[in-house]
């Protein structure tokens, strides 16, 4: 049964992890930037991607 639940903890947390990592909004736990902020860091993000 520990087996199990290793695993469960495992995938609560990656989860969680791709959660934060897959934000593309440039909030944290629930806080929102405003669209045009969010936009610029969307922006910001692709550019730093592609060098």
């Amino acid at each position: 049964m520990t087996i199990e639940r290793l695993k469960q903890v495992k995938n609560v947390i990656s989860d969680v992890y791709q959660g934060f990592a897959g934000c593309s909004t440039g909030g944290c736990c629930g806080v929102s930037l405003p669209k045009e902020d969010q936009d610029k860091l969307k922006q910001w993000k692709q550019d730093m991607q592609q060098k």
